[in-house]
This record gives C-alpha cells, sequence and structure tokens, in this order.
C-alpha cells in the first residue's frame, strides 16, 4: 500500500553541487598538498588537532570579514576597475600614479600606459558568489573533546579528593601561587636503568639567558633536585636543557654525553610540566637555545631515551596569570624608552637581568600596552630567534600587521614563512595572520601556498616520515584551501602540472645531445598539452597561460638542462604588454638562494621608489617547488653578455670581450631597429636606453655589494633590449666567492667593467673625473645611502633567513659580512665615505673583470 504510493519517477535524494564539493574537499585538498589528508589526520597529536580546528575558525572569521557581494572576496588588486581610452586629467593621473602600484608602475620608464573603463556591473558578471563554508567533522569532534575536558575539570574543583586519602586539589593555579622553587629529578636513561648513567646536566633558559644551571650525581637520584630558581620568578618561555653523560674519573676530558635534548616547561596549552615526562634524545653535542633544537627526536627508533620526574602541585593545570594581574607587581613603569625608543625592545629582550624576577619580565608586558610603533626591522628581529617570549612576539606580529598593507605584505612572505619555524607552538598570532592575509590577497594567498608547499618538500625525509613543522605548514595550506574553494581546482590543475614537468625533466635529462632532447620534449608536450593549458601562472596568477607554443619549447644548453617552455598569454589585454609568456623549469638546484637574492632586489627596489630613485630593476618571479626543482620567469627581450658578444661568431666572441663598445653599439643598432626610423627619433631612443642602462647599472650594482654576490661573468649577466642590464644565477652570495689556486676569482667589490663605462659616456671614453662618471658615481652613492637607512631591515631579514639552512647562510660570520658590507655600526658621513672608497676600487679594477670575461669566453668557445 505504501509502496504504490511512492512517485518513483521524482528522485528523493540528491547531491548539490555544494554537498559534492563539500565530500571531495578532503582528497582535493589532500591532492593540492602532495599528502593525504586522512594519514595526516592518524598523526596529529592533541595540540595539532586543537590548532587545527582553531584554524579554521580563523578561516571562517577572515572569509566573512573579506565580504560576498562584488568582487571583494577574489581579493584582486583595486586596479582591476580602472580603464580610460582619452586624455585623463592631472589631478586623475597623480591619483592613480599614488593609488595603484600596477598603474605606477606603468609610468616609469618611459612609459605611457592606456587606460580602459569597463562598466562595473559587467565586471561584476564574472564574479560570482561564494558558496558558504561548512563546518567539517573534526572541528566538531574537537569541539566535543574540549568540551568533555572542561567537563571533567570542573568535576574536580576544590575540595574533591583525586583518591582515596589525597589531599583535595584545585582545578586551577597560577604561577605565582606556587611559593616553592624548581625542583626534578633523573629518574632512567634508555631503557637501561641509571646505572649506565652517571650525570645528567641541568640548565635552565630564556633565550640565550642561562638562569640556572646544577648537575645531579647517583646519590642525587632517589630524591628531588632543588634549584635555585624561585618559581613565581620562571618566565613563560623557559626552556629546560638536559644531558646525560657517563663520566670518566680518569680522564673528565673524556666524559661522553649520551644525548641532549630542550623542552619548554610550559606545554602547548600554556600549562606548566608536571610529573614523569619521557624525552627522546639527540645525538652529538648538545645545542642550546635560542639556536638548539627544542624538543625531543622525532625518530624515536633507536634514539637514547631519558625519562625525568618533575614536581607536582596541588593543581594538574598550573598556568602563567592573565595579564590583567601584572599590574600589581610592576613596581616602577618607566615612559622614555616605549615612548621615545621603541626598537629597545629588542635590546631589552635579550638583557638578562629582565628575565630573572617576574617584577622585570611583567613590567616590559605592562609596558608593551602603550609601546611605541616598532620599525619592520625590529619587529622581524623579535620573530627571529633572538627573542622566544610569546607574549613579546605576539606583539611584534601586531605591529607587522598594522605597518604592512596588501601591497608590500608579498614582500615579506618569506621571512614570515621561515620566522615560523621560531614559533613556539602550532598555533600562534603568526600563523593566524598568514592565513588571514592570505585569505585577503589572493596574490598573497598563492604566494603563501607554494612557498608553504616548496617547504614540505624539505621537512620529509627519505623514508617519508613527516616532521612536527610538516605537520604545522600542512594545516596552514589545508585552512588556506578551505577558505578558498573558489580557486582551489586551479591550485590543483597547477600541482598536477608542476609534477608533470618534474617527470618530464627527469626524462629529458636520459638523452644528453641537446637537440634531440628538445624534440623529445616536443614530443612529450604535443601528446599531454591540456595538462599544461588553459591555467593561471603558478608563478604569478595574474597571468593566465594559454596555448602552448610547443615550437618554441626547448631544452636549454646547461648542466641541469631546465626546459624554456613558452605559452600565449590570454590575459585581458596582454596582447599591447606581454603577448606571451615563458618560464624556465628546472630541476637540480636549490633554488632557495636565488628566491632570496630576487625578494632582496624587490624590497630595494621598493625602497628606492619611495625615495624617487627609479633603478630600473628588472626582477623575476623564482618559486622553488619541491626538493631542488622550481620554476623562473623568463624576462623578455633580453640576451646575455655572452650572447651578444657571440653574435658575430665563435672567434670573435673572446676577442669582443676585450673590446669595450660592443656593449654599446649593440644599443644603438636596437634603438633603430626599422628603416622608418629617423635620425632624430632614433637619437632620442637611444637616449633613452642608456638612461635604462645608467640607472639599472646603479641598481644592480649597489644591491650585489650589499648582498655579497660573487662570481659574476657575461653567462649571468643579461640586458634587456631597451637597455636594461640585471643579473641572475645567485650561486654565490655574503662573499662565498670562488677560487682557484687559492686565488679569489672576484677581485672587484662589483662588477663595473669598461664596456658599462663606455655605454654611461655615450660611446666616449670615459675618465674618472669626468662628468659621466661623476653622476654615475653620486647616483650609486645616493642608492647605498638609501639601503644604509633601511640596513637594521635587511639584517633582520637575513638573520630570519637563518631557519632556511642555506649553506651561505648559517652562521653569525654570515650576518658579520653583510653588517660590514652594509657599513652597519657608522656614522651617515663615514658610509657614504666607506661606499665612495668601495665605488673607486671597482671603477680600477675594471680591468681584472674584462680579463675574467676574456677567459670565460675562451672556455666557451
Amino acid at each position: 500500500m505504501l509502496l504504490s504510493k511512492i512517485d518513483f519517477t521524482r528522485p528523493y535524494l540528491f547531491h548539490d553541487e555544494i554537498y559534492v564539493l563539500l565530500l571531495l574537499l578532503p582528497s582535493i585538498s589532500g591532492q593540492a598538498l602532495g599528502y593525504s589528508l586522512d594519514e595526516l589526520e592518524t598523526k596529529l597529536s592533541d595540540e595539532l588537532k586543537t590548532c587545527r580546528a582553531a584554524l579554521f575558525k580563523d578561516t571562517v572569521e577572515a572569509v566573512n570579514s573579506r565580504g560576498s557581494e562584488g568582487y571583494e572576496h577574489y581579493a584582486f588588486p583595486e586596479a582591476v576597475v580602472l580603464d580610460v581610452a582619452q586624455p585623463c586629467p592631472h589631478s586623475l593621473i597623480a591619483k592613480i600614479k599614488c593609488s595603484f602600484s600596477e598603474v605606477r608602475s606603468a609610468f616609469e620608464n618611459y612609459r605611457n600606459p592606456r587606460f580602459v573603463l569597463r562598466r562595473k556591473a559587467i565586471v561584476l558578471l564574472d564574479y560570482p558568489k561564494p558558496r558558504p563554508i561548512h563546518k567539517p567533522s573534526y572541528v566538531r569532534a574537537e569541539e566535543s573533546r574540549m568540551a568533555s575536558e572542561d567537563s571533567a575539570t570542573s568535576s574536580c574543583g576544590i575540595g574533591n579528593a583525586a583518591g582515596g586519602g589525597s589531599e583535595p586539589t584545585e582545578s586551577h593555579i597560577t604561577l605565582w601561587d606556587v611559593d616553592e622553587y624548581l625542583s626534578m629529578r633523573p629518574l632512567s636513561c634508555s631503557s637501561m636503568g641509571t646505572s649506565d648513567m652517571d650525570s645528567v646536566d641541568f640548565i635552565v633558559y630564556c633565550g640565550k639567558t642561562s638562569l640556572i644551571h646544577k648537575a645531579s650525581s647517583k646519590n642525587t637520584f632517589k630524591g628531588m633536585i632543588s634549584f635555585d630558581l624561585y618559581m613565581k620568578d620562571l618566565p613563560p618561555a623557559a626552556v629546560l636543557t638536559l644531558f646525560p653523560f657517563r663520566m670518566s674519573y680518569s680522564n673528565r676530558s673524556k666524559d661522553r654525553v649520551l644525548g641532549w635534548v630542550n623542552i619548554r616547561l610550559f606545554d602547548w596549552r600554556g600549562e606548566l610540566l608536571q610529573g614523569v615526562v619521557t624525552l627522546n634524545l639527540w645525538g652529538g653535542e648538545p645545542q642550546y637555545p635560542p639556536h638548539g633544537r627544542i624538543g625531543g627526536n622525532d625518530k624515536k627508533q633507536g634514539s637514547c631515551r631519558l625519562v625525568i620526574e618533575l614536581a607536582r602541585y596541588r593543581s594538574q593545570h598550573v598556568r602563567m596569570p592573565d595579564t590583567s594581574q601584572f599590574a600589581p607587581f610592576v613596581r616602577f613603569i618607566r615612559s622614555i624608552e616605549d615612548e621615545h625608543l621603541p626598537d629597545a625592545l629588542l635590546v631589552i629582550a635579550e638583557a638578562e637581568v629582565t628575565w630573572r624576577k617576574r617584577e622585570h619580565f611583567t613590567e616590559i608586558y605592562v609596558m608593551l600596552e602603550s609601546w611605541g610603533r616598532l620599525t619592520v626591522g625590529t619587529a622581524f628581529r623579535i620573530l627571529s630567534k633572538k627573542c622566544m617570549d610569546p607574549i613579546i612576539r605576539r606583539f611584534a606580529v601586531s605591529q607587522l600587521d598594522i605597518m604592512l598593507d596588501n601591497q608590500s605584505f608579498p614582500l615579506f612572505i618569506l621571512p614570515f614563512i621561515q620566522a615560523l619555524k621560531c614559533e613556539a607552538w602550532s598555533y600562534n598570532p603568526l600563523s593566524c595572520l598568514l592565513l588571514k592575509k592570505a585569505l585577503s590577497d589572493y596574490r598573497i594567498g598563492h604566494k603563501l601556498f607554494w612557498l608553504l608547499r616548496a617547504e614540505l618538500a624539505n621537512l620529509k625525509d627519505a623514508d617519508g616520515n613527516i616532521s612536527e613543522m610538516y605537520k604545522r605548514f600542512a594545516l596552514i595550506i589545508e585552512a588556506y584551501l578551505r577558505g578558498n574553494d573558489e580557486h582551489i581546482r586551479t591550485v590543483v590543475k597547477q600541482v598536477e602540472m608542476v609534477d608533470y614537468l618534474h617527470r618530464l625533466s627527469l626524462l629529458v635529462k636520459g638523452i644528453r645531445e641537446k637537440d634531440a632532447a628538445t624534440e623529445r620534449l616536443r614530443e612529450e608536450l604535443r601528446n599531454n598539452c591540456p595538462t599544461l593549458e588553459k591555467i593561471d601562472s603558478p608563478l604569478d596568477p595574474s597571468n593566465a597561460l594559454g596555448h602552448l607554443r610547443i615550437d618554441k619549447c626547448r631544452v636549454l644548453g646547461s648542466a641541469k638542462m631546465p626546459l624554456l617552455l613558452s605559452w600565449q598569454n590570454r590575459s585581458p589585454l596582454s596582447e599591447h604588454y606581454l603577448p606571451t609568456y615563458e618560464i624556465i623549469f628546472k630541476n637540480g638546484d636549490d633554488l632557495r638562494q636565488d628566491m632570496l637574492v630576487v625578494q632582496m632586489l624587490e624590497l630595494m627596489d621598493s625602497i628606492w621608489k619611495r625615495n624617487q630613485l627609479d633603478c630600473c630593476l628588472s626582477t623575476y618571479p623564482v618559486l622553488p617547488m619541491g626538493t631542488k626543482y622550481g620554476m623562473i620567469g623568463v624576462v623578455p627581450n633580453c640576451s646575455t653578455i655572452f650572447e651578444i658578444q657571440s653574435d658575430g661568431g665563435k672567434v670573435g666572441t673572446a676577442v669582443k670581450s676585450l673590446e669595450t663598445t660592443f656593449i654599446n653599439r649593440y644599443i644603438k643598432n636596437n634603438a633603430g631597429s626599422t628603416r622608418k626610423c629617423v635620425f632624430l627619433l632614433k637619437l632620442f631612443r637611444y637616449m633613452e636606453c642608456v638612461d635604462r642602462f645608467l640607472m639599472s647599472c646603479v641598481g644592480y650594482s649597489v644591491g650585489t655589494f650589499i648582498m655579497g654576490i660573487m662570481d659574476r661573468h657575461n653567462d649571468n649577466i643579461m640586458m634587456t633590449h631597451d637597455g636594461k642590464i640585471f643579473h641572475i644565477d645567485f650561486g654565490h652570495i655574503l662573499g662565498h666567492g670562488k677560487t682557484k689556486l687559492g686565488i679569489r676569482r672576484d677581485r672587484v667589490p662589483f662588477v663595473l667593467t669598461e664596456h658599462f663605462l663606455c655605454v654611461i659616456g655615450q660611446g666616449r671614453p670615459v675618465s674618472k673625473d669626468s662628468h659621466e662618471v661623476t653622476k654615475f658615481k653620486k647616483l650609486c652613492c645616493d642608492a647605498y645611502m638609501m639601503l644604509w637607512e633601511e640596513r637594521d631591515l635587511f639584517l633582520s631579514l637575513f638573520a630570519v633567513m637563518q631557519s632556511m639552512e642555506l649553506p651561505e647562510l648559517s652562521t653569525e660570520a654570515d650576518l658579520d659580512h653583510l653588517k660590514v658590507l652594509a657599513f652597519h655600526d657608522g656614522m651617515m658621513t663615514e658610509a657614504r665615505a666607506f661606499f665612495a672608497e668601495i665605488f673607486d676600487e671597482a671603477f680600477n679594477g675594471s680591468w681584472a673583470t674584462k680579463t675574467n670575461w676574456f677567459f670565460h669566453a675562451v672556455k666557451h668557445i
């Protein structure tokens, strides 16, 4: 009876598009991540599960704050709605020039931009409303778990016995309720017991300040060891360093360290460690905070295991008091430092006296409420390992959030990611800031995604085991993708594209002959065009890749055999400024150092432009995408100096190295490339090219000097057809140059050859005192001084970048080299005189560079 009344022609259960996306989102996100989310979920600790749920809440807040009407949720630049095809009033041009960085750049280099005005209603047709974000099951599970824990804690309040005959416990107390000294004891080492462990060294650090240092002995293993550290004076960033060792009673220098470990005395909940704790030790010599690794050894198998016991208190939950309780303990609030010297915060944070008494560090916490504005450099230095205090780090993040808008923020994504490695716990203010910025601007999110994904490749060992940092970064990527479902399929297609190119590069490398490799490359591309077409560029999402120009794709003739790929650019109006788009896919080189240098050059360019100096830099995108592979953007219409030399054949190539006029002649020929070009127009174009050459030479001379870039020759210096010079391949930085028989190849501080001076002198011979050289020297000194004013910023960024573990940026000596080149500790007049001497040294050594170019050309004949 009931079945006869059912209309089987109409569906009763169906999946709409939103529900299907909800089901597929974990697998799609895992594909973009390169690691299964289901497998990742099984490896998450309670801390990471809580972090995952908290990041989702931040995602929802960021998505709601960016708006759902119009095009705000797509978060593209505001220049999207700009365009006029007729002359603009000067007032409008002035407004445009100061408001939009994309448009402002179009006014540079003697260009006359055109604008197209489009009806806003028509533009918005391409921007559908975003779909609502559904709460995933892991968030509901975490909320349920937290509710259960809160219920269990409240049921064990004051007056409830923890067991038969035991003393009553309080649910939560603060550290300042503990009127005792720090105490603990070792129990065992590995599974062998204490008989093989003669002593354990205990050190408590806060940053680089050692608060206590005490060693145990076998006689003290049975009882708790009391340390001269009052619990109320324990700072929130306290780290306990332990290393057991066996003693050699005949020769103390032969004492053998069994392992070492650094652990935080407050866990991720902010609660004090109590009771028995098992720690997996690291091998080798002990590494101390702040630079030593914090946390136990992830590889538990084969590592030595140390068991210690920390004192228990009347509550299982002992936390630092709330900041509202700090004020009564502050005896004297100084106002001079925070009002007039806000950057003194870093000095105060590094001072030993700050962390020895609670009256001192709580005074700093209270002062932060009215502290002055930090500089960007000081804020980043705080986010390095210089300061591990969570409250001061949170303050630095809030300052950077205020100081960096969406235009300047992309310049600092790389150091932000490195600073994440210095954070104590997975969920922190810095990860929240990055997620919020990524979901408010697609360009920031796109770059953050790929840089985090590249880090994942370096955080996985050969056996596929993943570290805690891998899990942290993976959760940030997952949260970003959940708030960005409109672009997630594009991201997945880009990942598939990169994976395919990685496999293709390995295939091509097996063919040693370049022409045969190119033919195989084109054959493979013809068979797999859909994988690489109709997709946003992974290097720059504002450029859309159209049809692949297979006849223009080829294998480049260098040792790593990189792939040059070319597409039609299908971005709107691209035929007017960039009709084709080219990318180099490189496999076999670590591109992180190149990316670092290019990022610093972009930052220098922004500083110069802020001071009304356009150095005509030709920066190009560099994006590592895995272990020793990634993409490099191609600067259009350019050639290497060696290629310009080779224009007359191999025999003439080496000879041209000694001829000082060939670059100037090349610029002249390109300035009048058409027969219709009259003499005056040709002369005007030539003068424009010379001006661009001059300014770009200023920028790269100063930039390469400050970063100590070495190994400069005519194969890694290029020039565009309109006269701008630029450098590529930054394999040696901070003075780490090549040597031959113990002699350094680079004998000059930066490249300034007679060929360059010939162009600067407009084809005429120049002397040191000529007008052209004097002007060039003044521009170089001005550019250097603009960067000298920001020397703390560059030093701070390179200090943060040490977390990248690059071979040439790993020690304090590398940073000291940067200090010398940036004249860090000198006065303004001394700094200008310093660089003037450097310029003279480069000018007088131009013959040495010309000789190097000659032998480089002979080598390649």
